[in-house]
């Protein structure tokens, strides 16, 4: 990722941290749950964990952008990537480190374990801070009615310069021609940035309008995808199960009857609402 990206990152953490004295109090009332077991010390722990649970589902990290999502996944500390440390990650773990129960000692022992981790974060999320505070640097800010697309290539599939520019290429025609559908224009669109990290990432700049509809058409071939994916799954149990040939050639055709059928409803959909634009003379 670049600096401008991280530093947007941390402003979000730094809003987040507050979660580790709740967290040290829910460690505190499980101790106490276990040293004296009774209804009282589990309700009051389980009343901490709802309120946290139910601040942790409304966090701001839960709404960042994909690609912003993707950067915090890269990022680790003390082992543990930062999507596991903050908004619904962290909920879910906690849900998860207290299925066994409020009086188990083991229980206890992750809980700390997740505690000390999101501890170790929030004074990482602090150092950072302030360091890019001294450096001067901010962090991407959109103006009202400004969007941006993005795209993100994985490393293992470039292997040299031919590569990516293909990959740019493909992505700046498909931001242009949904574009000028749109407008009637072809314009070209601003670079607003460009970041690595596991995944190499271009980001273009368009109109709100530009951009809910990519999203919009991008949701429509992960559908067809999903939808192919889950027969080839199907298939491949079946072959494993041993079902004769010629009901996997109706599996087969089946898969491409609903691929297609899925395709031909979300191409409507795409551009459902759209003001398609004259073209520019």
């Amino acid at each position: 990722m670049n600096a401008e990206r991280l530093v947007t990152i941390v402003h979000v953490l730094s809003g987040e941290i507050a979660t580790v004295r709740v967290l040290e109090a829910l460690v505190t009332q499980v101790q106490q749950a276990i040293n004296a077991p009774n209804e009282a010390n589990q309700r009051q722990a389980q009343t901490t964990l709802t309120g946290l649970r139910d601040t942790l589902s409304k966090a701001s990290s839960n709404q960042l952008s994909p690609g912003l999502r993707a950067d915090i996944t890269s990022l680790k500390v003390s082992g543990v990537t930062v999507d596991k440390l903050v908004g619904q990650g962290l909920a879910d773990r906690l849900v998860e480190t207290l299925q066994k129960g409020y009086s188990s000692v083991e229980t206890l022992d992750q809980l700390r374990k997740v505690a000390e981790e999101v501890k170790a974060l929030a004074s990482a999320v602090q150092q950072v801070n302030t360091g890019l505070s001294g450096l001067g640097l901010k962090g991407e800010e959109l103006s009202p009615g400004e969007s941006v697309v993005g795209i993100e290539i994985p490393r293992a599939k470039v292997s040299g310069v031919p590569d990516l520019r293909r990959e740019l290429d493909f992505f700046g025609r498909f931001v242009g021609q949904v574009t000028e559908v749109l407008t009637g224009e072809h314009d070209q669109s601003a670079v607003y940035s460009l970041h690595s990290s596991p995944f190499l990432g271009l980001d273009l700049m368009t109109s709100l309008e530009v951009a809910a509809r990519i999203a919009s058409i991008i949701a429509g071939i992960k559908l067809v995808l999903d939808t192919l994916g889950g027969y080839r799954d199907l298939k491949e149990k079946a072959e494993q199960l041993g079902v004769e040939q010629e009901t996997l050639d109706r599996l087969t055709a089946q898969s491409k009857a609903k691929m297609a059928t899925s395709w031909t409803k979300s191409r409507p959909r795409s551009f459902r609402s759209a003001r398609l634009a004259r073209p520019a003379e």
